[in-house]
């Protein structure tokens, strides 16, 4: 998880979803590139991917609850809420 912040929150354009099963409990693997401020695609950056930083990012299932498919998938951006680098909360960025 490295690139991940160990609090806050983060904007990430999702390039690739692997489904995990874990004990029975469904989890995504998902690679991202996180959004540096001022490089996102209308912020005044010129939407380029320089700066940007790359992450795999393990969410528990029940996290992605709120996303319109109730799962993460490539393209969308999403607003990832960590603390101490734990996935606790995603949802589309606006």
């Amino acid at each position: 998880m490295s690139g991940v912040p160990l609090i806050g929150t983060f904007v990430a354009r999702v390039l690739e979803v692997a489904p995990v099963a874990i004990h029975g409990d469904v989890y995504y693997d998902i690679s991202v590139l996180i959004e540096v401020p001022g490089n996102a695609p209308g912020g005044g950056g010129g939407g380029s991917d320089s700066g940007a930083a790359s992450a795999r990012v393990r969410i528990a299932g029940h996290v992605c609850a709120g996303l319109p498919s109730g799962r993460p998938e490539a393209g969308q951006r999403l607003s990832v809420h960590v603390l101490m680098q734990q996935v606790t909360r995603v949802e589309l960025a606006r």
